[in-house]
């Protein structure tokens, strides 16, 4: 049998692409010649080299340009249908019907359960909490209406007006309020009456409390009446219950400077008001 020549050997191999390992493995023959496996690795040219690699990337943006295109078509379903199509996926799952589906499908119906549940329950967070800012955000301009409205103004009424309080206890000590307890439980004849008197007596502290305009002149119940009356919009029903108390409280009274009871309450809720709404808006 005749010599073959391995250089003719390698020049006959076919091409082949990428680093592929070309073997070809040669007869034993006369002369002296043993079984020999030549190898070789053939690999690609520049171009084709920058090719593969701009394939590869553009199979990647294009695998992630699908991704996008199925999170945005499953964000922009409304939350009704996504919610059919998870009880819908999960009675196929646990019920008969999925041996009607193909033998490929099937394995995917637990998956699609997860996804679609996950899907669920961050649409419903997210609606909760879109909701409970617009609702914070509709009430802080509501706030912000009452207090530029109605609530700044009336305190602007006290900026000359300085109301001077005083508060008198008239049981600090408890031996005072225990022998206020005792009397209230004597005055009664019926013991259960008397069990009740004397037990508020006893945390009764008889506290009283006094106010007066010292000085910038009387307490301005006309014009917080006007007020009230041109943005009766934005009063809420306490203000409107503690104006007709103070309005009705100086009936007969001659005495300007010092301050009822009804007009000390009416001008703490107006102070008390304002701060709040402030802190709200702020």
């Amino acid at each position: 049998m005749p010599a073959v020549d391995p250089r003719r050997t390698l020049r006959s191999a076919p091409h082949k692409s990428g680093s592929a390992q070309a073997e070809q493995s040669l007869p034993a023959g006369s002369g002296g010649i043993a079984d020999a496996t030549v190898s070789t690795h053939l690999k690609l040219s520049a171009p084709d080299q920058i090719g593969l690699e701009w394939r590869i990337v553009m199979d990647a943006v294009s695998g992630l340009t699908a991704s996008q295109k199925a999170i945005d078509a499953i964000r922009s379903l409304p939350g009704w249908l996504l919610t059919a199509l998870l009880v819908s996926v999960a009675l196929i799952s646990l019920t008969p019907l999925h041996q009607d589906l193909p033998a490929d499908v099937v394995p995917w119906l637990p998956l699609a359960t997860v996804v679609l549940t996950i899907s669920v329950l961050c649409r419903l967070a997210a609606e909760m909490l879109a909701s409970i800012a617009a609702r914070r955000l509709r009430q802080i301009e509501r706030d912000l209406e009452r207090l530029r409205g109605l609530y700044r103004p009336l305190v602007a009424l006290f900026l000359t007006r300085h109301v001077t309080t005083c508060r008198c206890t008239g049981a600090p000590y408890l031996r005072q309020r225990l022998a206020n307890a005792i009397e209230e439980f004597g005055a009664h004849r019926r013991w259960l009456v008397g069990v009740k008197k004397a037990s508020r007596a006893l945390f009764d502290h008889r506290s009283s409390t006094s106010a007066e305009v010292e000085y910038g002149g009387y307490f301005p119940t006309d014009q917080i009446v006007k007020l009230v009356h041109r943005h009766a919009q934005h009063a809420d029903p306490t203000l409107l219950q503690l104006v007709r108390r103070a309005d009705r409280s100086r009936y007969g009274d001659q005495e300007i400077n010092l301050l009822t009871d009804e007009e000390y309450a009416l001008f703490e809720h107006i102070q008390e008001a304002h701060e709040r709404l402030s802190r709200r808006v702020a």
